[in-house]
């Protein structure tokens, strides 16, 4: 699409040199009589846009870098997340060394004697690395997210240390008394207003983690200088720790996440605009290829995983742009692209199913209408050359729109050319329209036919791909001419998102404020008893344990995310030791260097490569409990067999404590969430449908955003779910929840084109149209969509019944329903036929009136709405089947 534009606008910026890449002699040529040299003015990588050589199905990918010699040693171009992930892994570990070595040297030495007196009061080294493993991730921004989390925490705990210290008498005596008791009240009741408040379960974990050593230090007798010593030991290494973790994402090169976001949305448009370009070919082609939808169902996968991506992103860039005008202005626009990529992905969707439909019916060798057919091919051989226009005029607008955005500036002549864009696909999509109309005249289509329907369908969706082009470039204009806002965060609400009634009076989350409240509690009355030489008396690390069991209320199932983190905690001791025991002591600084380097990078690949949670956990504890062993300082003796042991006897305690108190209070299961998140889904859609079709309901107020959260969120627990310990429970059904979330998916696509249908525009409220209103009011319709309100209810109930009451048996009132729905399907064709038949009174009964797109035609509208309800109809025949094989 468009190749002069596309050479036009992907001026390459310096970036990482590993994604330079190996130009062709006229790439040079044009680089080099460009004079341009800003960084920020660039818009992507050659290898995210499309090839020159007429395939655009050739996506330059990352190819041979200039430098060699780190291309061959990570291997980009076979797969650059990877070899990304292995980078930042191996960065991480050189800064771990770097960071312990003036600790760590012969305090006798001339090296950094100020240092190791420093480490010995303040435990610098070993706690600076702690905060740095957790406050380090894959961009700078998403880094500082992680280190203003730890602030947070630290802040909190910091305020509270300093109230209580000046109003909470010390303990002198050990054994209860008012001291000690005020002291086990105060800490009690913080670490519960803690839990229960709407924080993040980074920031809990932080107050809570830094809290209990503090609590044991008040309640240890005359420990004040201790607890002193240990609220500077915090701070500061929270300080260098996050200090050292920006570095990390900066040196020697700068890995940004607004850099990424811009490369994603380069990505975006340009496989978005292929997709258009690739079904309008298999469209106006005489025989299209099965393959050929295929690949773009695979491509149509990736640009809906790189629209989450791309939020992600987003997020974590607030604070990388704060600084420059350029990157605040792209990390404002770039929300609004991914709004329209959103959008373009339902059309895209809705088309290749029409185009899946067209196939099927070929293959199966439907008996339509041989004239009717003909007229059907007049009709495409005829619109064709304005769908190819409408095509390319749309995607040099999205594209030339974009490059404002990424690039965060809009000058005079680009305006000009964006409106000038504008005016051509209007014209672009008036013309199809008149032409499609005017066509469908002149070999005597007025109402539906079958043969048609993919025609109507696919010039329909064209048009919204145009509408929403439009309204996209408008929006950016309008935002940058100070005439509409787009829309901003609003600080104050996620602020006081704290004490968000909703979230602090939820059952589940009152029940893991209790579970995790009952656990550090009584770890840290363990610890303050003791336990002859296996728990120390005075002893923390059961409770701290406990606290860093907090971030445990994502996807997942906690039992193996414990089991996770105690097996990492585990390793890492022990591994951590054995490495003290083989090259601790002075004279060995070259191997102990070397052996954290690579212990550390490779415990904290697990982390940032991994795609489950328990292998990160695992990496986490395995990176930060060897690093205690590892990171001594240089004495005659480094090695500690009994600190080893009390660590590893607090972490059997906390275990047995943890599965104990699960099995007697479990958290809601993964499996649970999953069930429950896939029924809300359903009940969701149904509730939509219901609004669209009921002709009472005249104003329509829809929210297709829960639909996509629930999925989503089923989604993330079913991967959880399928790993989980069932016990006597049923097993899994996997197949059936599968079917079900791809069923979801692929019914909240109708939902984006029966809204458009419904109301006029894409949004969340507004009266239906005139001649909607009529068509969902006929008998007929009604008839026809009460077939497929009562299967979709039937699946609702019978969702429940498999996932969230997990039930073995059969149900038998849920098998008569199937048995009678299945007994009344010979009324779907004649409700169908009926529908259409009454569908096309109405629309000969409309008064001609000129239409500016498609989307306001009648025909069009009808075809829309019947295409839906087919859809949705074969879908719920897919997941009929798996349930009842469930």
């Amino acid at each position: 699409l468009a190749p002069q534009l596309l050479n036009g606008v992907t001026r390459e910026r310096r970036r990482p040199w590993h994604w330079a890449m190996t130009d062709t002699k006229e790439d040079e040529t044009e680089s080099e009589g460009s004079g341009d040299t800003n960084d920020d003015t660039s818009f992507a990588h050659r290898h995210l846009l499309p090839g020159k050589n007429g395939d655009n199905r050739q996506v330059r990918r990352h190819g041979e870098s200039r430098f060699s010699v780190w291309a061959k040693c990570l291997p980009f171009a076979k797969n650059h997340a990877f070899a990304e992930d292995c980078e930042l892994a191996l960065r991480a570990g050189l800064a771990c060394a770097i960071f312990a070595f003036p600790f760590m040297v012969n305090p006798d030495s001339d090296v950094c004697p100020l240092c190791a007196k420093i480490n010995k009061k303040l435990g610098i080294a070993q706690n600076g690395i702690m905060f740095f493993i957790f406050s380090f991730w894959k961009t700078l921004g998403s880094t500082i997210n992680l280190n203003k989390q730890i602030a947070y925490g630290l802040g909190i705990w910091a305020v509270h240390h300093v109230l209580s210290s000046v109003s909470i008498p010390s303990v002198e005596s050990p054994g209860l008394s008012v001291a000690s008791v005020i002291v086990w009240i105060d800490g009690s009741m913080f670490i519960f207003l803690v839990l229960w408040l709407n924080f993040s379960t980074n920031v809990a974990m932080w107050v809570v983690n830094c809290f209990v050593w503090s609590w044991m230090d008040d309640l240890t007798p005359n420990a004040a200088g201790a607890d002193a010593s240990y609220l500077l030991s915090c701070l500061l290494c929270g300080l260098l720790g996050g200090v050292l973790a920006m570095l990390v994402n900066l040196l020697p090169y700068p890995m940004l996440a607004i850099w990424k976001a811009k490369d994603t949305a380069a990505h975006l448009v340009s496989m978005v605009t292929e997709s258009w370009h690739e079904l309008g070919s298999y469209y106006a082609a005489t025989g299209g290829k099965m393959s050929e939808l295929s690949i773009l169902a695979r491509d149509l996968r990736e640009v809906q995983a790189k629209v989450e991506d791309l939020n992600a992103l987003l997020e974590d860039s607030w604070w990388e742009t704060r600084f420059g005008p350029r990157w605040r202005c792209t990390q404002h626009l770039l929300p609004r692209f991914s709004q329209c990529v959103r959008e373009l992905y339902d059309r895209l969707i809705a088309v290749h199913h029409a185009c899946l439909r067209e196939h099927e019916a070929a293959m199966a060798c439907m008996e339509f209408n041989p004239a009717m057919l003909k007229k059907s091919c007049t009709l495409t051989e005829t619109t064709k050359p304005h769908t190819r226009k409408a095509i390319e005029e749309t995607g040099k607008l999205m594209i030339v729109v974009t490059e404002g955005v990424i690039n965060g500036s809009f000058g005079k002549e680009e305006v000009a050319t964006i409106e000038a864009s504008i005016e051509n696909v209007r014209r672009a999509m008036l013309t199809l329209t008149k032409e499609f109309i005017a066509a469908k005249q002149a070999v005597g289509l007025k109402s539906i036919r079958e043969e048609t329907l993919e025609d109507h369908i696919i010039n329909y969706e064209l048009c919204a791909f145009s509408r929403i082009a439009i309204e996209y470039a408008e929006d950016i204009l309008a935002d940058q001419r100070g005439e509409k806002a787009l829309p901003v965060p609003d600080i104050g609400n996620y602020c006081m998102g704290v004490f968000d009634k909703a979230v602090l009076f939820d059952p589940e989350h009152l029940k893991w404020v209790f579970r995790s409240w009952i656990l550090i509690v009584i770890g840290q009355i363990i610890g303050y008893i003791g336990y002859g030489t296996i728990i120390a008396k005075y002893s923390v690390y059961i409770s701290n344990i406990m606290s860093v069991m907090l971030n445990q209320k994502g996807p997942g199932s906690a039992m193996l995310k414990d089991l996770s983190r105690i097996q990492g905690l585990i390793m890492g001791t022990v591994l951590g030791e054995l490495a003290n025991q083989l090259f601790g002591g002075c004279g060995n600084e070259i191997p102990m260097y070397s052996c954290l380097v690579v212990y550390e990078t490779v415990a904290l690949f697990l982390v940032i490569n991994s795609q489950q949670y328990t292998n990160m956990y695992l990496g986490y504890m395995m990176a930060m409990f060897g690093e205690f062993g590892m990171v001594v300082p240089c004495t005659t003796s480094t090695s500690d067999p009994a600190a080893m042991f009390e660590r590893v006897s607090c972490t059997i305690t906390a275990l047995i404590l943890i599965v104990g108190f699960n099995m007697l209070v479990p958290a809601q299961r993964a499996a649970s969430k999953a069930g429950i998140c896939i029924v809300a889904s359903w009940a969701n859609m149904l509730g939509s449908f219901q609004k669209i079709f009921d002709p009472r309901v005249t104003i329509l107020l829809l929210d297709r955003a829960h639909v996509a959260d629930h999925t989503a969120t089923a989604v993330s627990y079913g991967v959880e779910a399928s790993k989980e310990p069932r016990f006597w429970r049923t097993p899994w059904k996997s197949t059936a929840f599968t079917k079900a979330v791809s069923c979801a998916v692929n019914i909240r696509f109708t939902l984006t084109s029966l809204e458009r249908t419904a109301i006029g525009h894409v949004g969340s409220e507004g009266p239906k149209t005139a001649f909607f209103a009529n068509m969902i009011k006929l008998p007929a319709f009604q008839a026809f969509w009460d077939l497929m309100q009562s299967r979709m209810c039937l699946l609702c109930d019978h969702g429940i019944y498999i996932f969230e009451y997990e039930e073995a048996d059969t149900n038998l009132e849920i098998l008569d329903r199937h048995f009678a729905l299945e007994d009344d399907m010979p009324r779907w064709a004649d409700a169908r036929a009926k529908f259409i038949a009454s569908a096309n009174s109405l629309i000969e009964s409309q008064k001609t009136a000129a239409v500016t797109s498609l989307e306001d035609d009648a025909s069009s509208q009808a075809c829309m709405v019947l295409t839906a309800i087919d859809m949705t109809m074969r879908e719920l025949s897919k997941v009929e089947d798996a349930f009842l094989q469930a």
